[in-house]
């Protein structure tokens, strides 16, 4: 069971490997990158994060967009060099995210007020699609008014820590149960 285990972690890795470096897009977020969207924050973490992977003419790009507590961060790197441009956005003033899907790639649209120019417009390949969903999942439920799905690690801690099991019960009798 172990070499099937390890077997299957080689093929992701060599997987990531390739597509890495066939595509030039790195696997997870740069911890460069995370220190200073978190330091534009005021210390505040980085929970979500995606790459959307394509500019307006659908060519391979690099946007790494940030979903923290309070704020959306899209990074640019200036001039193909080691800075990026950072732009935040309150979610707060998120009132909408549409998204329209097509054969080579989904634009995600982030809106504000009705009428005022979008907050953010980010295309991305079908590669980056799951990262994504999770990212609409989040600003949809917030823009709806409902309580975020995140929790910070305290807020995890602290509630194992009283005695109560960290996953949410199921509602009904039997959900949990296959």
């Amino acid at each position: 069971m172990s070499t099937d285990l390890h077997s299957l972690q080689h093929l992701h890795n060599l997987d990531a490997e390739i597509v890495a470096r066939y595509t030039d897009q790195p696997p997870r977020l740069p911890a460069e990158l995370r220190r200073q969207v978190e330091a534009s924050w005021n210390g505040a973490p980085v929970q979500l994060y995606a790459l959307a992977d394509l500019d307006h003419a659908l060519r391979l790009t690099q946007v790494w967009v940030a979903l923290g507590p309070g704020r959306l961060a899209m990074a640019r790197r200036v001039d193909r060099g080691e800075q990026w441009e950072i732009e935040s956005v309150e979610r707060a003033r998120i009132q909408a995210v549409r998204e329209a899907p097509g054969l080579s790639a989904t634009t995600l649209t982030i809106l504000g007020r009705p009428g005022d120019v979008p907050l953010a417009v980010l295309r991305y390949s079908h590669r980056q699609r799951r990262a994504f969903e999770n990212l609409k999942f989040v600003l949809r439920r917030r823009s709806r008014g409902a309580a975020s799905p995140l929790r910070t690690r305290t807020q995890s801690t602290q509630r194992a820590s009283r005695g109560r099991c960290a996953m949410p019960r199921p509602s009904w009798p039997g959900a949990g149960w296959r």
